[in-house]
């Protein structure tokens, strides 16, 4: 997962140009010698990972444009007497997966709720398939896969004669950025409504940030797959260490430095986000911890602002880390995305803070089951 929200002291500015001068020559020598067959190992070892997820959950895989295949998963209403109150289709963040304890938890309070969830691991991540791991050679093509996705899932109700319920796009971390992307190809008058927590939407451009800036043209030329980009360190990511502990032993989870076309790409797609967020009039529900040291809280707020929408909040999280789904207080979180989801995104659920022009400063009590 890359730190996408940098802070860096005088003595790590002055040494930048040397850092990344030395991380370039490194991986020139390792790119030339590196043998892909640990890699391969890797990728055919998490394909025939079981995801032991509880009852009622269906797996699957599907091709997309670029023959890779892509693991899923869905999780129909409990009622599945009575027609779904949405579909919610959920983008991970960058070196994680979709099946995640909290992911899964909120699947399952969304599927409570009559909503028809639907998730998938991006290209290179988790279960699904693509070499190298966690590399894009286009940001689009993460974006498309969930496009692909999508018109899958609603295939189902055109094909049985059904109207689709509302679409609901939910992304965390990168998954955020790419979820945007995705309301903008579709067209604002085709999505239900956007939920986003901890977005990767833009940075805190500090000296470190500028100087990869710089750098940038060309390690995307001359080192695309070099894994230089530093990643976020384990304890930063939640306050719950049995989290933290989950997330270091999870052989799904990749924790090394992040690809730097990756980086390059999300870096790109921020730019086109802020040209373009005006476009967007959907309902929106954003969730940003004000103790995240992975993405930027500041560019959730700048986003939330500037977009085009009229029906939006910010739930802004006093002390919250980046994974909001595991932190020590989950429960009324989730409920907030429950309510907007399971009510089409006509209602916000109920909370506890000062709001102002759907900003709300919340402090959740209610500790997570692990904590209690």
């Amino acid at each position: 997962m890359t730190n996408f929200n940098t802070t860096s002291s005088p003595t790590t500015q002055a040494v930048a140009f040397i850092t990344i001068a030395s991380a370039l020559a490194i991986s020139i020598t390792l790119q030339k010698s590196k043998k892909t067959m640990t890699a391969k190992a890797a990728a055919a070892a998490a394909a025939s990972c079981d995801p032991n997820l509880p009852a009622r959950f269906k797996v699957s895989t599907f091709d997309n444009s670029r023959s890779q295949s892509l693991f899923t998963i869905n999780l129909p209403p409990k009622d599945e007497s009575s027609p779904p109150k949405a579909m919610l289709v959920m983008a991970h963040g960058v070196g994680e997966h979709c099946c995640r304890p909290g992911y899964v938890s909120l699947y399952e309070s969304l599927s409570e709720a009559g909503v028809d969830v639907y998730a998938l691991d991006h290209h290179g991540h988790g279960r699904s398939g693509g070499l190298p791991r966690g590399y894009a050679e286009k940001f689009d093509d993460y974006v498309a896969d969930i496009l692909a996705y999508i018109r899958q899932c609603q295939g189902k109700y055109i094909d049985n004669g059904d109207a689709c319920p509302p679409l609901f796009l939910f992304g965390q971390s990168m998954g955020g950025l790419v979820s945007v992307m995705a309301a903008l190809q579709l067209g604002s008058d085709q999505v239900g409504g956007l939920v986003l927590t901890s977005p990767a939407l833009g940075v805190d451009m500090d000296m470190m940030m500028k100087v990869q800036k710089l750098f940038a043209p060309a390690i995307d030329k001359l080192l695309p797959k070099a894994r230089i980009v530093d990643a976020v360190r384990p304890e930063d990511l939640s306050r719950n260490p049995q989290a933290v502990r989950a997330y270091i032993d999870d052989p799904l989870i990749d924790k090394g430095k992040v690809v730097a076309r990756t980086a390059i790409g999300m870096d790109k797609t921020f730019d086109v986000v802020k040209e373009r967020r005006r476009e967007i009039t959907c309902p929106i529900l954003l969730l940003h911890g004000t103790d995240d040291r992975v993405t930027s809280s500041k560019a959730s707020l700048d986003f939330f602002r500037k977009v085009g929408s009229s029906k939006k909040r910010y739930l802004r999280l006093r002390g919250y880390y980046h994974e909001l789904f595991e932190e020590p207080e989950t429960i009324e979180l989730m409920s907030s995305i429950v309510e907007f989801v399971s009510t089409g995104g006509r209602k916000f659920a109920d909370v506890d803070g000062e709001e102002e022009e759907g900003l709300v400063n919340v402090e959740f009590k209610t500790k997570h089951p692990d904590q209690q």
